[in-house]
């Protein structure tokens, strides 16, 4: 029984170091492919060298577009400058935009002849009616529902007078 148990002693030994080897040669084989692979992805870069120029002018023109798109929507909405003249009282602050200088003048007009400052032949309107409706509904008198052009509003100014 010794022999044998020595010899199944040998076996495991000698098995284990077998496993243990393969381990390594696995390892290592794994790491010299992966150095091979880097090596590849280097010589591919040398070859292929830079970037073309089209596609660098391409993303530059991209960029180009994006900011112009940016920079245009700043300008496209003007309620900005229309709050900040309407709530600072000055007009200046429409930098010379005619709808914001007809808002401001809009929210500015207390008597018919103010709208009269207006561009815009539908807001000055509009601004017109506003006034004959509230200077009606304050005095409950009907004469100043007869100046609206709107018919809407002017049927409302009526019924709500009499």
């Amino acid at each position: 029984m010794g022999i044998q148990s020595h010899k199944k002693i040998e076996r495991i030994k000698n098995s284990g170091t077998k496993k243990n080897g393969k381990k390594m040669r696995s390892s290592f084989t794994i790491t010299i492919f992966v150095l091979s692979l880097f090596l590849i992805l280097i010589i591919f870069s040398i070859f292929n060298g830079r970037v073309k120029q089209d596609a660098v002018d391409f993303q530059d023109s991209v960029q180009d577009n994006i900011f112009e798109k940016r920079t245009a929507q700043k300008f496209i909405n003007p309620t900005v400058n229309i709050n900040l003249a309407i709530s600072s009282n000055d007009i200046s602050k429409c930098n010379k935009d005619k709808d914001c200088e007809d808002w401001f003048y809009f929210s500015k007009s207390l008597e018919p002849n103010d709208c009269d400052k207006i561009e815009n032949y539908e807001l000055e309107n509009n601004c017109k009616d506003n006034i004959f409706l509230e200077k009606a509904e304050n005095s409950n008198d009907s004469n100043y529902c007869l100046n609206i052009k709107n018919i809407v509003v002017k049927d409302t100014c009526l019924k709500e007078t009499k």
